[in-house]
């Protein structure tokens, strides 16, 4: 394991067995529809996670470069997923949700 603090715990999070099987899936049915699994992740994230504005959720990213800002706003900007990769989104994370990541740590 890294002697990185920051990295242990990402990879601790995320690097989740059930977390990891489900990758595959969601990056070919995303690309069924022509849309790279970071779109497809924020697009998820924007429209169907349990955030809510009302509550002042949101989301916040960072970026290297304004190529990358751009591109994470064009793919929030193009609106929600179509319904079949959205279920398919919505249906994985629901086989992991317990495995996720805890904010009160």
């Amino acid at each position: 394991m890294r002697k990185n603090l920051i990295g242990n715990n990402y990879t601790r999070f995320y690097g989740h067995p059930s977390i990891q099987a489900c990758v595959s899936p969601i990056l070919a049915a995303s690309e069924k529809h022509g849309i790279i699994g970071h779109a497809a992740a924020l697009r998820w994230t924007a429209f169907y996670s349990i955030l809510d504005g009302a509550y002042g959720d949101g989301i916040i990213f960072t970026v290297s470069n304004m190529e990358q800002l751009h591109k994470t706003l064009d793919a929030i900007d193009a609106g929600p997923l179509p319904a079949d990769l959205a279920d398919t989104f919505s249906t994985l994370y629901s086989t992991v949700e317990e495995a996720g990541v805890s904010y009160h740590f």
